[in-house]
C-alpha cells in the first residue's frame, strides 16, 4: 500500500559545544537505558534525574515543541547556555534535514537542508516549511497539524499516559484533539473540522447571550419576560411626553412624574418601617444586662458543698467545672454578637438602597412646581431624552439577545446536522475501523494473554467542546499501569496497522511510560523486538528505561527474547548523566 506521508526517521541528537554526548538513532528498537531517576524536590524545584526525559525534551523541541510549557526552559544557564544549539539530524523522505534551535532564539530555528541554512522570519513559517515537506505525499485538502500530530508520537511524560486523547501535561487543561487520530485512520478530516468549529461558535454565542441577559435582567434577578413588559411601558412613557412636547402640553408628563413619585415614597416608607424595625432590635440588644458572671471563689464554695453529697458517683474536678463555666459564657456573649452583627449587615443594606431611592425621590419633585406643572420645557425634554435613551439601549440589547438566541438555535441545528455526517462517514469507513481494532485485538492477546479488549470511533452530542470520541477499552483498564499499557497498545497499533500506518511518520517516543508489572512490560518490549526483526529498516521506536525494569530477582528476566545490550543506544547513570551535571530546576529562564 502506497504511502500518503513521508517517513520521519531521527538520525542524530547533539549540541554544538558538547553539552551532553551525541546521541545515534537507529531503525527498529532503541532503548535509553537509566537508573531509577530522583524524584525528590527541594523548595519547590524538581531535582534532575540521570536524564533520560531531557533527552526526549530536547527532541521535542527541535521539532517545534512549545518552549514555555517544556522542561527545557527550566534548565539553568549554567547548565546549557541559552545560546547552545540543540541540533537534530532527521530524515524526511529520502532527504536530509538539521533542525537547531536554542533557548535565545527559540522563535527562529535553523533548518538546514545541503549544507544551505534557512531562517524564516518567524517561529510559524518555519514549523509550516517542516509541515509542507511532511505531508506533502498526502494529496489531502485538509491535514491535521504536524504539531498536533507528533503528541501522540512523542507524548509528555506528564501526561501520565491516562488517556489516549490527551498526550498533553494535565496541567495545562488542553482540550482533546481527533484530528491527528482520524488522519491515521484515513477517515476525512472535513466533516470532524466542520463540526469542531461549529462548537466553537455556540460556545462563543453562549458566552455573549449569558452576558447580555445579566444586562438585561440586571444579573438575573428578573424573568426576560418581564423586562420586555417594562420596556413596553417606557415606550407608552415616551410616547406621551413625546406627544405632549409636540402640542406645548406638559399635563400628561406631569401625571408620569407624578405616579413615580408615589410609587417612590411608597418604597421610602416601607424602607423607613423595616429599618425603624432593625433599629430596635439593635437597642434591645444593646441593652440587655451583662451576663453574670459568678466568681471563681463562690464557684468552688458551691463545688466542694454539692460534692459530699455525691457519694461513690463519678464527679468532675473543679477545674473541668470553671472550664465548662467559661465555655458556657463565651458562647452566650457570641451569640449575641453575631446577631448584632448580622442586623448590622442587613441595616446597612437598607440605608444604600433608601439612599439611592431618596436621590430619585429628590430629583422627580424637583421637576414639579407649586402649581403642579413643570418647570420648563428644558426640564420636560431632559425627563424625555433620559426615558427615550434607556428605551433605545433596551431595545437594541434585546434584539441583539433574541438574534443570538436565534442564531443559536440554527447552530444546534447544525450540530446535529454534523453528528449525522460524522455517523455516516464513520459507517462508510467501518471496514478501517475493524482492521484498527483487529490489530488492537492481537497486540492486546500476545501482551496480555487474551482478546478482552474493543475499540470504537462516536459521535459524542454531549461535548461542548468534542463531537468525536475515540474510545479503547482493555482488560481491568483504570488502574495506572493498565492505563499506561493502554496507550502504549493503542499508539503502537497506529504505528504496525496495515492502513493507519500508510500516514504515520513511522516514528514513535514513549518516555516513561513502562510503570507497568514486569511481565507486561517484558511481553511488550518482546513485541516490539519481534516487530524489529519483522518490519526491519521501516519504522523506528525510541523507549526511555529504568535499568531496574528489565531485571528480575534473578537478574535479567528469562522472558525477555532478546540480549537488550543490542538496542540499547545510550545509558547514563548518577555519575554519567546526559547533561554531566545535577542541577534543580528553575521555575522560569532569568
Amino acid at each position: 500500500m502506497v504511502n500518503q506521508m513521508k517517513r520521519v526517521k531521527l538520525l542524530k541528537l547533539y549540541s554544538d559545544n558538547n553539552i551532553f554526548e551525541p546521541v545515534d538513532f537507529k531503525n527498529g528498537l532503541n532503548i535509553i537505558l537509566g537508573e531509577k531517576s530522583d524524584t525528590k524536590t527541594t523548595s519547590g524545584s524538581k531535582t534532575n534525574g540521570v536524564g533520560k526525559t531531557i533527552l526526549a525534551q530536547f527532541i521535542d523541541f527541535c521539532l517545534f515543541a512549545e518552549y514555555s510549557s517544556s522542561r527545557v526552559s527550566k534548565i539553568p544557564k549554567d547548565i546549557l547556555p541559552v545560546d547552545e544549539n540543540i541540533n537534530l539530524d532527521l530524515m524526511i523522505g529520502s532527504a536530509i534535514y538539521t533542525i537547531s534551535r536554542n533557548r535565545k532564539n527559540e522563535k527562529t530555528p535553523v533548518i538546514t537542508i545541503n549544507n544551505q541554512n534557512l531562517i524564516f522570519p518567524n517561529f510559524k513559517q518555519s514549523l509550516q516549511y517542516i509541515s509542507n515537506i511532511v505531508f506533502e505525499e498526502s494529496n489531502l485538502d485538509i491535514s491535521p497539524s504536524l504539531r498536533s500530530l507528533l503528541s501522540i508520537l512523542i507524548r509528555d511524560e506528564n501526561s501520565e499516559f491516562k488517556d489516549i486523547a490527551k498526550p498533553f501535561d494535565l496541567r495545562l487543561r488542553i482540550p482533546e484533539d481527533y484530528a491527528p487520530h482520524l488522519y491515521l485512520m484515513n477517515i476525512s478530516l472535513i466533516q470532524y473540522k466542520d463540526a469542531v468549529e461549529n462548537l466553537k461558535r455556540i460556545k462563543s454565542l453562549i458566552e455573549v447571550i449569558n452576558n447580555e441577559k445579566k444586562e438585561l435582567t440586571n444579573n438575573n434577578q428578573k424573568d426576560i419576560s418581564f423586562v420586555k413588559a417594562e420596556l413596553n411601558e417606557i415606550n407608552k412613557d415616551v410616547d406621551i411626553i413625546g406627544k405632549a412636547l409636540d402640542e406645548y402640553k406638559t399635563a400628561d408628563s406631569y401625571e408620569i412624574i407624578e405616579k413615580e413619585v408615589s410609587e417612590l415614597e411608597i418604597e421610602i416608607k416601607r424602607l423607613s418601617s423595616e429599618l425603624k424595625v432593625l433599629y430596635y432590635e439593635i437597642k434591645k440588644i444593646n441593652s440587655m444586662p451583662k451576663i453574670e458572671q459568678i466568681p471563681s471563689d463562690e464557684i468552688e464554695i458551691l463545688y466542694n458543698s454539692f460534692i459530699k453529697n455525691l457519694g461513690t458517683l463519678i464527679v468532675k474536678n473543679l477545674d473541668e467545672v470553671t472550664q465548662f463555666k467559661s465555655k458556657i459564657e463565651v458562647f452566650q456573649r457570641s451569640l449575641l454578637e453575631e446577631k448584632r452583627v448580622d442586623i448590622q449587615k442587613q441595616i446597612e443594606i437598607l440605608k444604600n438602597e433608601k439612599n439611592q431611592i431618596d436621590i430619585q425621590y429628590s430629583q422627580r419633585m424637583r421637576l414639579l412646581d407649586t402649581k403642579g406643572v413643570f418647570q420648563n420645557l428644558k426640564t420636560t425634554l431632559g425627563l424625555y431624552q433620559e426615558k427615550k435613551n434607556t428605551m433605545l439601549k433596551t431595545q437594541v440589547l434585546l434584539q441583539n439577545y433574541e438574534k443570538h438566541v436565534s442564531d443559536k438555535k440554527k447552530l444546534d441545528e447544525d450540530k446535529i446536522r454534523h453528528s449525522n455526517e460524522l455517523d455516516e462517514l464513520f459507517n462508510k469507513n467501518v471496514k478501517s475501523i475493524e482492521s484498527f481494532q483487529n490489530t488492537i485485538l492481537s497486540i492486546h492477546e500476545y501482551i496480555m494473554g487474551n482478546r478482552e479488549c474493543s475499540f470504537g470511533i462516536d459521535t459524542n452530542t454531549k461535548s461542548r467542546t468534542n463531537p468525536v470520541s475515540v474510545n479503547l477499552r482493555i482488560h481491568d483498564d483504570g488502574s495506572h499501569g493498565i492505563d499506561r499499557i493502554k496507550v502504549f497498545i493503542y499508539d503502537i497499533s497506529l504505528l504496525f496497522n496495515e492502513l493507519t500506518r500508510t500516514r504515520h511518520p513511522l516514528f514513535l517516543l514513549h518516555d516513561n511510560l513502562f510503570e507497568t508489572d514486569q511481565n507486561t512490560r517484558i511481553m511488550s518490549l518482546n513485541y516490539i523486538y519481534e516487530k524489529t526483526v519483522e518490519h526491519a529498516d521501516d519504522f523506528q521506536y525510541i523507549v526511555t528505561l529504568n535499568k531496574d525494569y528489565l531485571f528480575s530477582d534473578n537478574g535479567v528476566d528469562a522472558k525477555l527474547l532478546f540480549n537488550y545490550e543490542d538496542y540499547v543506544i545510550a545509558t547514563y547513570t548518577k555519575e554519567n548523566k546526559f547533561l554531566k551535571k545535577s542541577y534543580k530546576e528553575i521555575s522560569k529562564e532569568k
